[in-house]
């Protein structure tokens, strides 16, 4: 059984680095990387990862913040396959006032390659704990997607979407305490639209694979071993 994941809003898979050092050797883990040369709405983006499943092979999906809600979207569909889904500080729609307020700073500041003050990163994204070399990742996989894909993605995170049904795959959340983008009510409105979620909550910033890696990692793993069981014993 593989772990397939989905990144946030660079696309690119880069940040999983340090929870991929702490993941047990033993879960095979494949990341799906978003395209840098043009704009993907999310049925684009849904249809980009069901594309890149592995065929009669189990898996687990794990969707990273904006990738929450790719996830939840393909947790719906018939893949008989798909064991069970994690989200790690996911939400399902917007607006709401701190990322829409990010937003109009992305575009200006970040997303046009003038650098983001450490400070300002560590305060809103990934703690006052993280080192230099993490910040330095941050800003090269940013800054190795366009700054107007980025801009669309951002919209589409912070802007109206419509979504119906519910995920009746089992699922679990890991939430951040310190997260300073997303608010409780927006975990519940995930939550509220899973049938069987577990949450765990892990005290970390938003960017919480990357500021609490072997934390998620244990809990990822318990997961995995978990519905693999289920699946196995089914």
């Amino acid at each position: 059984m593989k772990l397939i994941l989905l990144p946030g809003l660079d696309g690119t898979g880069r940040l999983f680095g340090p929870f991929l050092q702490e993941l047990d050797p033993s879960i095979e883990a494949v990341t799906v990387s978003y395209p840098t040369d043009r704009t993907c709405d999310y049925s684009d983006l849904v249809d980009l990862v069901i594309a890149q499943l592995p065929d009669d092979e189990t898996f687990i999906l794990l969707g990273e913040s904006f990738s929450g809600r790719i996830a939840f979207e393909v947790g719906k569909r018939d893949i008989p396959d798909l064991v069970g889904v994690i989200f790690v500080c996911s939400f399902l729609k917007g607006p709401f006032a701190p990322l829409s307020g990010l937003a109009n700073v992305l575009p200006t500041k970040l997303l046009s390659g003038i650098h983001l003050p450490a400070f300002f990163v560590r305060h809103l994204l990934m703690g006052h704990e993280a080192g230099d070399e993490l910040i330095a990742s941050f800003r090269h996989a940013v800054r190795s997607v366009d700054h107007r894909i980025l801009r669309h993605r951002v919209a589409l995170a912070v802007g109206p979407c419509p979504f119906d049904g519910s995920l009746r795959k089992p699922a679990s959340h890991i939430i951040a305490v310190q997260d300073r983008l997303l608010t409780r009510r927006l975990s519940r409105d995930l939550t509220a639209r899973c049938e069987r979620i577990v949450e765990h909550e892990i005290d970390g910033p938003h960017f919480l694979l990357q500021a609490k890696p072997r934390e998620c990692a244990e809990i990822v793993h318990r997961d995995f071993r978990k519905w693999a069981d289920e699946s196995f014993g089914a």
